[in-house]
């Protein structure tokens, strides 16, 4: 399987576990709540609407990956007629579409896909340091 078309498949994936935030408003609403872990940016996105994501990016520190593909075929591969810019909202699923990137193309998406990494790693320890609900601390 082709490296893009495996990202697409993936972008499929990550829409129907509802973890990928698709339009503008989507996307601010995720970037109000602190949930933007990678941002994706259609070719041929208008410069307003790669502008808006771009200060939005910026503002959440959230990487912004721009696309090598159009707005119709990212929008097919999450079952819309298109789709000029998506956030993924899920640390684990954005250092899985950083990992296909580099497949991708590794000079362009390398770091991108080192910093999704690095994020998913953190965040994977934090939940496990994090103590299960309802757990009474013992005392010695």
């Amino acid at each position: 399987m082709e490296p893009l078309d495996a990202l697409l498949r993936f972008l499929g994936l990550v829409y129907r576990a509802q973890r990928l935030a698709v339009g503008d408003d989507a996307i601010s609403d995720a970037a109000r709540v602190k949930h933007l872990r990678l941002m994706l940016l259609a070719s041929d996105a208008s410069e307003h609407t790669a502008r808006r994501i771009a200060f939005l990016a910026e503002s959440s520190g959230a990487p912004l990956a721009r696309l090598s593909i159009d707005k119709a075929t990212l929008g097919g591969a999450i079952g819309l007629a298109s789709c000029a810019a998506a956030a993924v909202t899920d640390f684990g699923f954005a250092g899985a579409i950083g990992e296909r990137l580099r497949a991708i193309d590794p000079t362009l998406y390398g770091e991108i896909a080192d910093e999704t990494a690095q994020r998913a790693k953190r965040a994977s320890e934090r939940k496990q340091k994090k103590p299960k609900r309802g757990a009474k601390a013992r005392k010695a």
